[in-house]
């Protein structure tokens, strides 16, 4: 008789365990045809991927999933599994770290002309957002600089071998912008983040009045100041300090920013915490889990809510 009483309560119990632990964070499950869905993920292995989809409100077993079917997984921790990193699309959905509990259509929709970018060299940020290149992925070299030859000649850290200069090179799912159009340097920097906002450590601006422009001090902190400290009034992130040789000028050049660059407008902004409270005062939402992060002016912080934008019309 007890037995058969408990059965039920056990049932019910382990129902709501369980149910306690797919709520801690749903994964998200992209296949190759296009299609996404809300589950949790039970297993993976080599071929099979065991699930639960989670749809409208309830948890369905489903069929395994194969995984030469699956484009990726993302988990409800933020961590990301890649099945065929040949795939563009995995190049797209790259810079969103972090899903909101907004409708996949709308990620879509600022998904979708990453998606579709074509590979190439692009003259001007306008033909960049027109999906219009100039050049074709043969008709230039991108190789990484040493620091021997950044601290000598300055500039960015990317070379482009291409006949003219160019605004940016898109390709293998990254974006290169030259230097000029971040804070009017030489060679080309990497987007970090990839998306309306776009997030890149461009070279230390060396021009006094357009450091005073994007909010850095005119005067230049001398080398005997630890890293960061010349900046920590200024609130700004990214700046990085890396000793390769002992001169002043050497140092100088290996200095490195963080940089925010709007693909809209062309708009640059440093990394900091009033220029993200000023991007997200129009989303009242986002900008009340901001108030109440602890660690506001962390760069970590800045990036994640930098990603969120992203997500948004």
């Amino acid at each position: 008789m007890i037995a058969r009483v408990l059965n039920p309560v056990c049932l019910l119990a382990c129902f709501f365990i369980l149910f306690a632990q797919f709520s801690k964070g749903q994964d998200i499950i992209v296949k190759k045809s296009g299609a996404r869905f809300y589950a949790k993920v039970l297993s993976v292995d080599e071929s099979i991927i065991k699930y639960i989809e989670y749809n409208k409100q309830m948890y369905d077993f489903r069929e395994p999933l194969k995984t030469s079917d699956v484009l990726l997984i993302r988990y409800g921790n933020g961590e990301v599994k890649v099945f065929d990193k040949s795939n563009a699309n995995v190049y797209a959905l790259g810079f969103l770290n972090y899903y909101s509990d907004k409708s996949f259509k709308e990620e879509v929709d600022t998904l979708n002309h990453f998606q579709n970018l074509k590979e190439g060299a692009y003259f001007t940020l306008g033909k960049f957002m027109a999906n219009s290149p100039a050049m074709s992925p043969s008709k230039y070299k991108i190789s990484k600089r040493s620091k021997a030859d950044i601290a000598f000649a300055g500039g960015n850290d990317y070379d482009i071998e291409i006949g003219s200069e160019v605004w940016g090179v898109f390709q293998d799912g990254s974006l290169y912008i030259h230097g000029k159009n971040l804070t009017e340097s030489s060679h080309y920097c990497k987007a970090e983040i990839l998306g309306k906002y776009c997030y890149l450590r461009p070279a230390f601006p060396t021009s006094p009045d357009l450091r005073v422009q994007i909010g850095l001090p005119r005067k230049i902190p001398s080398n005997n100041n630890p890293a960061l400290s010349a900046f920590s009034m200024f609130g700004v992130l990214g700046v990085i300090v890396e000793t390769l040789k002992t001169t002043e000028e050497d140092i100088r050049a290996l200095w490195r920013v963080g940089f925010i660059y709007n693909l809209n407008t062309g708009e640059r902004m440093l990394l900091t915490q009033n220029n993200i409270k000023m991007l997200i005062a129009v989303y009242p939402n986002l900008k009340s889990e901001f108030d109440d992060e602890s660690y506001p002016n962390s760069e970590e912080v800045l990036l994640y809510y930098l990603e969120r934008l992203n997500e948004l019309k």
